[in-house]
């Protein structure tokens, strides 16, 4: 095997067994551009041979497509409706703690028992909405 210069004096031509190869490879034809293709296009105009564009009708969506399309509607609502959910119970177990801290400080007995029974009840409906969260 050996290695010489190609005639135009680059390297990169090798003989072997009588046949010869080159780095470089024959012209490609580059892909045009968009502004390219609609200068052509211009200049050329569109071709006879084009058929007109059929539209197609638009397709609907088959039973299954639809069910599924409007089960996955009721989850995201159900979802948003939860968040709404815990988000409010969450500002009333902060109110109510909010209370019973100043019940706390204000020393009325009927106040605090108020209090305490609000905490309570919030409380057990975070829990559970935890417990629920938690079983989802």
């Amino acid at each position: 095997m050996s290695f010489e210069l190609a005639p135009n004096g680059r390297p990169g031509q090798m003989r072997h067994k009588e046949r010869e190869w080159h780095e470089t490879m024959p012209p490609v034809s580059k892909p045009y551009t968009d502004a390219e293709r609609e200068e052509i296009l211009r200049k050329l105009g569109p071709s006879k041979k084009a058929e007109p564009v059929k539209e197609l009708p638009p397709l609907e969506p088959t039973e299954s497509v639809r069910v599924a399309l409007e089960q996955r509607k009721k989850a995201i609502a159900e979802a948003e409706h939860r968040k709404q959910i815990e988000l409010e119970a969450k500002t009333l177990y902060e109110a109510a703690a909010k209370e019973l801290a100043a019940a706390a400080e204000s020393g009325d007995e009927t106040r605090k028992a108020s209090a305490r029974l609000n905490f309570a009840t919030q409380f057990s409906l975070k829990r559970k909405l935890e417990k629920a969260r938690e079983q989802a």
